[in-house]
């Protein structure tokens, strides 16, 4: 019991997040666009 509160969270939702974090969901052209509109915004 290191984490406290990592013990208080039920365990699926940590398996869950740990899923997501070592595999995102790839992205389509929508969001790569949608990125770019946020990294370079057109004025």
């Amino acid at each position: 019991m290191a984490n406290p509160s990592s013990s208080s969270r039920p365990k699926g939702d940590e398996s869950e997040k740990d899923k997501n974090a070592a595999a995102p969901p790839p992205l389509d052209a929508a969001d790569i666009d949608i990125l770019k509109s946020y990294v370079n915004p057109k004025p």
